[in-house]
């Protein structure tokens, strides 16, 4: 099902700026679907205020660096080690200082830093450097890797990736974790804020803010 939507964004300023979908397609799954028409649709990407475009690039940037760093880890149980946990803080630490990141302006308002694109992006970093991987994926395939990494990934991603940046979401991680696995197409950290978005009762591009 190809699914088309526009989507109306706020800029830091207040002003409203409506972007269209470009991108690929997402598949969610029907039963999830069927709870509310905009969910799918508001997922899809859209395009953003030219400032948002411009830090889009620069952390697509800085995630091509992350992968080519640390793209080679593997995961080798279901358990983090005290190095794996050295080696997700050292890789969000070098993404975050390549994308400029504020944590001053992730506190106030909606803006990228507290867009569902940059946090999921942020998520991807974190499970690159403890060898999960960040690739866009089936629903199947989606679903069977956070099941079966299920603990690890709520650990790593509410105790080291979203700490980092300062966002609180024990009371929501596992049922935004649980949605993630009817999504298809995109990478872990896109599907996981999906959830987080969808679950913090707003569901429009931003977590938490």
């Amino acid at each position: 099902m190809v699914l088309v939507a526009s989507l109306v964004l706020f800029t830091a300023v207040g002003l409203p700026v409506v972007g269209v979908v470009q991108a690929n397609d997402v598949k969610v799954d029907e039963q999830v679907n069927s709870e509310t028409s905009n969910e799918a649709e508001i997922y899809q990407p859209i395009q953003l205020p030219s400032e948002y475009v411009a830090q889009e690039q620069k952390s697509n940037q800085a995630l091509d660096y992350i992968k080519e760093k640390y793209g080679h880890s593997e995961i080798e149980s279901l358990t983090i080690t005290p190095e794996d946990e050295e080696r997700v803080s050292k890789a969000l630490e070098e993404y975050l200082s390549l994308t400029g990141y504020n944590p001053l302006l992730r506190r106030f308002g909606r803006n990228w830093w507290n867009s569902r694109r940059f946090i999921g992006t942020v998520i991807d970093v974190g499970l690159i450097a403890v060898g999960i991987g960040a690739a866009a994926r089936s629903r199947a395939a989606l679903a069977s890797l956070l099941q079966t990494h299920r603990t690890l990934i709520t650990r790593v991603v509410q105790g080291q990736i979203l700490r980092r940046v300062g966002i609180g979401v024990s009371g929501i991680i596992m049922s935004a974790i649980r949605l993630a696995t009817t999504l298809a197409g995109i990478s872990i950290g896109g599907a996981i804020t999906w959830g987080l978005d969808r679950d913090d009762g707003r569901l429009d591009g931003y977590i938490l803010a």
